[in-house]
């Protein structure tokens, strides 16, 4: 990470800024993120990302007005929701942090070709940073801790799954040794006596399918 900052500013006109916070911290109200970094954010062209360990899609992502009057809403906003999107591509935060920063660095690098040179030097100082955020509080793929949700909705359907199998194969192995064991009697027929006799004998029989 230190690596990819220290090459980011040194070959970057849009500094990349990163604020790692924890999963159960946020921004306090009023905070004045200004004066991160001795007041650079407001010296040049620069972005400032606000970064939840291990809950990505409560980024916050913070440009400078010269970048923020220069491209398009839609734009920043696809930026921000695609580095979100590749940082889910993976359930380690570490890793998730390092592909979010990855993904944004390079896009920082498409950005500043559509910036106008002098652009920055006519921007007030004064002014505030622009925000955009990942769609909403809530992600639609929503990270670490949805990413695990649908693990155990996918893990307990498979298990529902097999446990209804393993039920119908009992099932059919109860229904094919009842047939097996089953005995078939057939009725013993009334002989008729023959000559006129009393009785001239009988038969019978029995089958029995094994």
């Amino acid at each position: 990470m230190l690596r990819l900052l220290a090459f980011h500013a040194q070959d970057a006109r849009i500094k990349l800024y990163l604020l790692i916070i924890g999963h159960d911290q946020k921004l306090p109200e009023g905070a004045e993120l200004e004066k991160i970094a001795s007041g650079s954010l407001l010296k040049s062209d620069a972005c400032l990302v606000v970064y939840p360990l291990g809950e990505p899609w409560r980024t916050r992502l913070f440009v400078s007005r010269s970048i923020h009057n220069q491209i398009s809403t839609e734009f920043l906003s696809e930026t921000i929701q695609a580095c979100l999107n590749e940082s889910l591509q993976t359930s380690n935060e570490h890793d998730q942090l390092r592909r979010y920063t990855i993904h944004l660095s390079t896009r920082l690098f498409w950005v500043q070709k559509a910036l106008v040179t002098d652009h920055a030097d006519k921007t007030d100082k004064g002014q505030s940073l622009a925000e955009f955020s990942s769609q909403s509080k809530t992600p639609a793929v929503t990270g670490t801790t949805s990413l695990t949700t649908v693990l155990i909705w996918i893990s307990g359907s498979l298990l529902l799954l097999g446990l209804a199998g393993i039920t119908c194969r009992h099932f059919f192995n109860h229904l094919q040794l009842r047939r097996r064991r089953r005995v078939w009697m057939l009725s013993e027929p009334e002989t008729v006596p023959r000559l006129g006799g009393a009785f001239t004998g009988g038969g019978g029989g029995m089958v029995r399918y094994a």
